[in-house]
């Protein structure tokens, strides 16, 4: 039985929890449609956050985005296909660029990914951007960590629209 334990813990060495690529949502897309906002664009999401690339997930793995992408690039790319669809994107509107000061998850009682998201503007202003999505956990870690991959879409889903119903990041856009 200790070998077989063994022989898993090492099978499993190295593996990473890899998220599905971001799959544009209609709800975002109809927010953004909505929103009154003229097109625009996001010069870059910079990584201020040390977990830029991935986060250890119960010593199972790490959750790490997929197509070697840090957690900055991700949510700008989320970004930029919510904009394209919903027809905001601009290389000649107003321009803002982010820095993704936090990016972490819990995996245990109450499972949530978390993101701290500062924006700014040509003109100096700010805001910041603070976003949770919770979700349900597993008892297991592999299965928990499974979630907190299949769950990272959903939650760059929520903080994009967290982002675009916030009235000092459209005030940014003026």
């Amino acid at each position: 039985m200790r070998y077989a334990l063994l022989v898993l813990a090492l099978a499993c060495a190295g593996c990473a929890y890899n998220p599905p690529a971001y799959s544009p949502s209609a709800k975002n897309v109809q927010t953004l449609q909505n929103s009154g906002l003229k097109p625009f664009s996001i010069s870059a999401i910079r990584a201020g956050d040390s977990n830029s690339k991935g986060i250890m997930c119960r010593a199972a793995g790490p959750i790490a985005p997929p197509n070697d992408q840090t957690y900055a690039q991700y949510i700008e790319d989320a970004f930029e296909q919510e904009m394209e669809i919903a027809g905001l994107s601009s290389s000649s509107g107003p321009s803002v660029r982010g820095t993704l000061e936090k990016v972490n998850f819990s995996s245990t009682g109450s499972s949530a990914w978390t993101f701290t998201l500062n924006f700014s503007n040509t003109a100096g202003k700010s805001t910041r951007i603070q976003s949770s999505f919770p979700f349900k956990s597993a008892f297991s870690a592999d299965k928990a960590c499974q979630r907190v991959a299949q769950n990272l879409g959903p939650a760059v889903e929520k903080l994009i629209n967290d982002t675009v119903q916030d009235p000092a990041f459209r005030a940014l856009l003026q």
